[in-house]
């Protein structure tokens, strides 16, 4: 299908995006930009550093093999713990506040 849409740059609508994978969400006309506001609200909920790892994560593992697409997610996962987790969790401990919120009253 991909090469029949390359060599025929045809019109492709929203329901055969949708049914071929080409795109992963239907929305009524009209509400296409209330639809991309709470999508970027949902993924804004996740640490940035997280997030971008991932999305390469993802495109590596396209052309890498399985053990080197591990060995960079291992990779990355320990940066990500060594930046981000550790002095997360460090905050909260001293402050009480996570991302959604203070927390005074845990004992």
């Amino acid at each position: 299908r991909a090469l029949d849409l390359i060599l025929t740059g045809r019109t492709v609508h929203a329901q055969e995006a949708f049914n071929i994978g080409l795109i992963n969400r239907l929305v009524p006309d009209g509400q296409c930009l209330e639809e991309a506001i709470r999508l970027a609200k949902d993924i804004l909920r996740f640490p940035y550093e997280c997030m971008n790892t991932d999305r390469i994560s993802a495109y590596f593992s396209v052309s890498n093999t399985i053990d080197d697409s591990l060995k960079q997610e291992y990779e990355q996962g320990i940066k990500l713990i060594e930046r981000v987790s550790i002095p997360g969790a460090k905050h909260f401990i001293e402050n009480k506040q996570g991302r959604s919120g203070k927390y005074d009253d845990i004992k």
